[in-house]
């Protein structure tokens, strides 16, 4: 899940569907059930957002979407159609390889023999970030089949095409003609990724804030949640982060974008540099 943070992508919603009240109450109502935060400055593209749900249920104002939210018993529904407009999955394959280079070397040298080597995006968007882990490891010599690849995300439209496997050129920005035509087979407009890899990768949604949602029979060796913590306050980082501290094995690792920091949560991970990347491994509580 990767947020817009540029608020010049939108333009200004018609401030009288919004008055104070109800933007707050919805502002609210999202960062409760997503951790999603909108700051006041980019207010517009909030409202730019909900609008577009508040017209496609063709509802007078944000009041009565609000009520559509809270009692509708649609409402459900509501909220992850509400999910997918709330972010902007901007990913493609190989980003920041590096650090799925590192983690792949860190659970191949410290795997349990016999035992398939467990993954998880969390926050895995439309799966670019899965099916480059899976296609660096193929290129290393590992079958796919030794390990268990599973994503999570909150938006179904971004599942929608994980699950398919079909990506358009944007995917491919950083995926150099030899990768391109190892990994993946031509398909109408696009490219389908080949079968060897991508049946090995599951898909299925949940909501990062809501640890119910996040039950699965076995703990993982490698979180992959990259891009995601930086656009939850502190609070909201230490819950996600415990969350995934209790999903990980007693040795495990939690591997976070470039650009974030789980120092401010010292008790929960240390930091090792592996290859000049930072993993995080799982701390005994």
């Amino acid at each position: 899940m990767i947020l817009d943070r540029n608020p010049l992508r939108a333009t200004p919603s018609d401030s009288a569907h919004f008055d104070f009240d109800t933007y707050v109450l919805l502002r609210e109502f999202i960062r409760e059930r997503t951790g999603i935060i909108y700051s006041a400055h980019r207010r517009a593209v909030f409202e730019n957002r909900i609008s577009t749900r508040i017209q496609a249920l063709n509802l007078p104002d944000a009041a009565a979407y609000y009520r559509y939210l809270t009692f509708h018993a649609a409402r459900d529904d509501e909220f992850l159609q509400l999910a997918s407009v709330l972010t902007n999955n901007e990913t493609y394959f190989f980003r920041e390889a590096t650090s799925l280079e590192a983690a792949l070397g860190w659970v191949r040298e410290h795997r349990t023999d016999g035992e398939p080597m467990r993954i998880l995006s969390a926050g895995s968007s439309s799966g670019e970030e899965l099916c480059t882990f899976a296609m660096l490891g193929r290129e290393r010599g590992v079958d796919t089949s030794e390990f268990e690849l599973q994503g999570v995300d909150l938006d179904v439209r971004m599942l929608e095409t994980a699950q398919a496997g079909i990506y358009r050129n944007k995917s491919f920005r950083n995926t150099s003609a030899e990768r391109i035509v190892r990994h993946f087979l031509p398909e109408g407009e696009g490219r389908r990724v080949r079968p060897a890899i991508h049946r090995y990768l599951s898909f299925r949604w949940a909501n990062l804030v809501d640890a119910s949602t996040l039950r699965f029979p076995h703990k993982f060796d490698v979180i992959f949640c990259r891009n995601v913590l930086i656009y939850f306050d502190q609070d909201t980082t230490e819950q996600v982060a415990a969350t995934l501290h209790g999903m990980l094995k007693d040795d495990g690792i939690l591997v976070t974008g470039v650009s974030e920091s789980l120092s401010a949560i010292p008790f929960l991970f240390d930091p090792e540099r592996v290859d000049g990347v930072v993993l995080y491994r799982k701390l005994p509580l």
